[in-house]
């Protein structure tokens, strides 16, 4: 009896050290996802969201809570519109750099968008998306900015849970 105790010990202390080796570096770093290839749905990462600004290699997943999301004069060379198509979609950092374009964001009321770190917005971005932007980070120094045109501002956002 004490023998098949001590084995499932072992076990489970193997499949606990498991999960910390494959899930703590993920959780201590976040990754930067590029959209690359102009119009598409937010879930087509094999066809838009790159490892590189402009890049050719792609990431094997969407965006998490953990990832930095970014569009920037890489992601098209035109206007271009990306459809948020999954019931909830989030990411750490969320920026639009994408001077001298225009992007067009747009999805339906049953989508909720959580951003758990800083936003960027741009002033070429237009939104049309009738579902909830939700911040959800309890880190202070995280910000809401708006670039482009004349006009840059940024909030400061220090709420803490």
């Amino acid at each position: 009896m004490f023998a098949i105790l001590n084995f499932m010990k072992y076990k489970l202390s193997f499949y606990l050290l498991l999960v910390v080796l494959f899930a703590l570096p993920r959780l201590t770093h976040a990754v930067d996802y590029y959209w690359v290839g102009g119009t598409g749905k937010w879930s087509e990462y094999q066809k838009h969201w790159a490892t590189t600004s402009g890049g050719t290699n792609f990431h094997s997943i969407v965006p998490s809570a953990f990832d930095n999301v970014i569009f920037d004069s890489n992601s098209h060379t035109k206007a271009f519109q990306v459809t948020l198509d999954q019931t909830v979609i989030s990411c750490n950092n969320l920026s639009f750099d994408i001077d001298g374009i225009s992007m067009k964001l747009s999805g339906n009321t049953n989508i909720n968008f959580n951003i758990y770190g800083s936003i960027r917005f741009h002033q070429n971005l237009e939104v049309d998306y009738s579902g909830k932007f939700i911040l959800k980070s309890s880190n202070t120094g995280n910000t809401i900015a708006q670039r482009g045109g004349e006009d840059f501002y940024t909030i400061i956002v220090g709420i803490s849970f």
